[in-house]
């Protein structure tokens, strides 16, 4: 099947745009064999110099709000300078070969992956209106907007011919697989494809992952493909070889933030000396260091923050008179205003509901969250989950716990909602899947006090 017959399928007519081949460039009628595509030149990343520290006014709040806000595109990403480069240098290199390249990469959630990506695609599209640069398409998807991992096809399809009429996952697929087949492909512009959250659109079978990353190394394709994780260690733990093949050997990895980086993040937005106090900043990103290294975690705690202090600033003098700053006479956020705010943060009705549970109840949740990191999956069954609790209480010396008594710890932090299990079958089938109800900060949280928990919170983070 040819391009046209496609055409022809879907409109009556040609298409106003054709986003498969740009006009092909003049060559010289000398040359009677084609040269082959010259390796592409090293590469000197210029990255953009760090503004001076932003001066905000110390009453406004409304601006404030706005720079900490988690959708707000900053100019700069502080403390990403080497996965920059690292990521600018290799989609250069691949858009100036034609494409046919896959990169993989991975951190835990709110490390700045995704927002590196997006800077340096941006960075790119300036040097493409500059002609530096070739000419390239991008395309990204992110896995928790989708219905079904299969969607993935439409969801790509789409972005490249938008105009075209929509068609079912398997006919995506089909389409795509012979777009991408194509050796008349050869020239057409090279296509960026970034996929957030890959880990939520693993299947059983694993066929998205692999057309996702086979599509790269067909012969021609002009497909660059980002594949964005949570997972760092998802392909030997979850790929099969022959995905594992495709992935190749270009991975990066984004750490989690230290304090004195989300400190120098925070204060990229929102300067120094106004309405936060420089203590509070120290005090809030040790705190989200020390429990995620969530950047997004950290200015969403001085966001709400700067909301509650504009709460009291409007109840009155006497409600504000505890955080005035006497070298400004203005309000400002302390530190025991960034405690107040992580405690309500922090503790909802579910972290005292499970520092209150009992020893068992709480292994049973952690053997949960441990099962996970491992598979890499979002569930779990329940004969993994109960070897995962034994583990756990051999070291310690706890008696273990027997198949019943499990059951029944199960069966109440179901009745709690706590957890979520598999419906339909019988309960206590070791093949049964469960997985957590709450978040990982939280569970975290509400458990790292307790001196048997913080004992196996420890000895998973060595």
């Amino acid at each position: 099947m040819n391009i046209n017959v496609l055409i022809l399928f879907f409109s009556p007519s040609p298409p106003e745009e054709n986003h498969n081949t740009p006009k092909k460039r003049k060559r010289d009628s000398s040359k009677t064999t084609p040269k082959k595509r010259a390796t592409p030149r090293a590469l000197k990343v210029n990255l953009p110099k760090r503004k001076q520290a932003r001066v905000i006014a110390t009453d406004d709040y409304a601006q404030m709000r706005d720079l900490l806000h988690v959708s707000h595109v900053p100019d700069d990403l502080p403390c990403r300078d080497s996965q920059f480069e690292q990521v600018y240098t290799f989609l250069t290199s691949a858009i100036e070969k034609g494409g046919g390249e896959c990169i993989y990469i991975s951190g835990v959630p709110g490390t700045g992956k995704t927002a590196t990506v997006r800077q340096v695609v941006k960075t790119l599209k300036e040097q493409v209106e500059e002609e530096s640069l070739p000419k390239f398409t991008f395309i990204d998807i992110n896995g928790m907007k989708l219905t079904d991992p299969n969607q993935a096809y439409c969801a790509i399809w789409e972005a490249l011919f938008p105009k075209w009429p929509k068609v079912s996952a398997k006919h995506a697929c089909d389409l795509l697989q012979d777009f991408f087949r194509k050796p008349a492909q050869r020239d057409a512009v090279p296509i960026v494809l970034m996929v957030d959250e890959l880990d939520l659109l693993v299947t059983t079978k694993q066929t998205v992952i692999y057309n996702l990353f086979n599509w790269p190394r067909l012969a021609d394709s002009p497909l660059i493909m980002i594949a964005i994780a949570n997972t760092m260690d998802l392909p030997e733990r979850v790929f099969s070889h022959k995905i594992n093949s495709r992935v190749g050997g270009t991975r990066l990895g984004f750490n989690a933030y230290t304090n004195a980086e989300l400190v120098e993040i925070i204060e990229s937005r929102v300067g120094t000396g106004g309405l936060i106090n420089q203590d509070a900043v120290v005090f809030c990103a040790k705190k989200v260091a020390g429990m995620s290294g969530d950047a997004r975690r950290a200015l969403d705690i001085c966001r709400k923050a700067i909301e509650s202090l504009e709460e009291k600033k409007n109840m009155g003098p006497e409600a504000v008179k505890a955080y005035m700053n006497p070298s400004t006479g203005y309000p400002h956020v302390t530190i025991q205003l960034i405690r107040d705010v992580i405690n309500d943060l922090f503790n909802p009705t579910v972290v005292p509901f499970i520092r209150n549970s009992s020893l068992h109840q709480q292994m049973f949740l952690l053997a949960i969250r441990k099962t996970m990191r491992k598979t890499g999956e979002l569930d779990a069954s329940f004969g993994d989950i109960a070897d995962e609790h034994k583990a756990y209480c051999q070291p310690l010396s706890i008696k273990l716990p027997d198949t019943h008594l499990l059951q029944r710890i199960c069966m109440h932090l179901y009745s709690t909602r706590l957890i979520l299990m598999e419906t339909g079958g019988k309960f206590g089938d070791p093949f049964q899947r469960i997985k957590l109800n709450v978040s990982e900060n939280d569970l975290v949280v509400a458990l790292k006090e307790d001196a048997y928990m913080k004992r196996i919170l420890d000895r998973e983070n060595r």
